[in-house]
């Protein structure tokens, strides 16, 4: 199922302090990432998803996405816990109004992703009931 997110960036961010907005996601299983940039940002709008203090998209130390009026699309296949912070970030170079930019993220969700974890505690139980 796709969770869409948000983060609006004012013109005034300086690039040493970006804007933050924290987000949940469910447990399960990211198998895409999506960001989308409001037309007009000219690629002077940049932003990047963390977990905790690890920059998950886009990958690379100093890598931000950023385009114009244009969506970028990632295939993936993290792993997500329930607790885990996630941080969508984001700042302007010499911009002249505020962005929205938007995060879309495809998350299988544990009981999906996870299949075979019901019928393996059912195996366990039969098990321990005729004394395996």
């Amino acid at each position: 199922m796709w969770y869409r997110y948000y983060i609006t960036i004012p013109r005034t961010t300086d690039p040493v302090a970006t804007t933050r907005k924290e987000i949940q996601l469910p447990e399960g299983v990211i198998t895409g990432v999506r960001v989308r940039f409001p037309p007009g940002s000219r690629g002077r709008v940049y932003t990047a998803v963390f977990q905790g203090v690890h920059k998950m998209w886009p990958r690379g130390e100093g890598n931000w996405a950023w385009g114009d009026d244009e969506p970028i699309e990632m295939g993936e296949h993290v792993r997500n816990i329930t607790g885990w912070h996630w941080t969508l970030e984001g700042y302007p170079l010499d911009t002249s109004y505020d962005h929205t930019v938007w995060w879309d993220f495809n998350v299988l969700e544990a009981e999906y992703a996870e299949p075979y974890t019901t019928v393996q505690q059912l195996v366990e139980l039969l098990k321990r009931l005729i004394g395996l």
